[in-house]
């Protein structure tokens, strides 16, 4: 399984779901990620013989604590990845999104927390979104 396909998936269960407790429809995945229905079935059952997910046949797919982990640990490093391109480079917010999209998956935990203290520990990205804390 690729990892970062993996991770585009758990980044985006994580974005789009209501809640930890509440299964995220595929078809919802789907949509945002622009997959076939069958292709996202495919990698949410990967995701589970893996143990990242528990997948709900016709309510949807949750993240397990692992998967959990993996995904907030992604969605922080991308919104720093996005407040510092934002900040410190004076990226359009418009174009921060793609940018971090491919930084997130190159950089590792080391540099992440370098730049979220040299941002002064932000608590939001650029959009608006809260970043997640860091992992213990």
């Amino acid at each position: 399984m690729n990892v970062e396909h993996a991770e585009e998936y758990l980044g985006a269960i994580y974005r789009l779901r209501a809640s930890a407790s509440t299964p995220l429809p595929l078809p919802r995945l789907q949509e945002y990620l622009n997959y076939t229905l069958i292709s996202v079935h495919e990698m949410v059952r990967k995701l589970e013989s893996q143990a990242l997910a528990s997948y709900e046949p016709y309510h949807g797919v949750r993240l397990t604590d692992a998967g959990e982990q993996i995904a907030a640990s992604l969605v922080r490093r991308h919104r720093i990845w996005e407040r510092f391109l934002a900040d410190k480079l004076a990226i359009p917010t418009a174009d921060t999104h793609a940018i971090a999209g491919q930084l997130e998956h190159a950089a590792p935990d080391l540099v992440t927390e370098r730049l979220a203290a040299l941002l002064g520990e932000p608590e939001f990205c650029p959009h608006g979104s809260t970043i997640p804390p860091k992992s213990a």
